[in-house]
């Protein structure tokens, strides 16, 4: 685990042949392994919903310029959720 600041916070959409997902799209800025990095992912598993109510829920939980924490593989830090 390490701090984190969360850039930007959104609702992502993607269309395919089993209909519309979402997921929670987050930003966030965190330094692993001596240098600064940039994740993306929320949960360790991916997190796309079927409901966009669902994603903004998740989204709203991390507003820009908000302090969170950063879960970082050590082996691949700049994999992190």
């Amino acid at each position: 685990a390490t701090p984190a600041l969360v850039v930007a916070s959104s609702v992502a959409e993607s269309r395919g042949r089993s209909g519309t997902t979402y997921r929670p799209a987050v930003t966030y800025r965190y330094v692993a392994a001596d240098s600064e990095r940039v994740g993306t992912a929320v949960f360790a598993g991916g997190g796309e919903g079927r409901t966009r109510a669902w994603a903004e829920r998740v989204a709203a939980r991390f507003r820009a310029g908000d302090s969170t924490v950063a879960y970082v593989d050590p082996g691949r830090p700049s994999r992190a959720y």
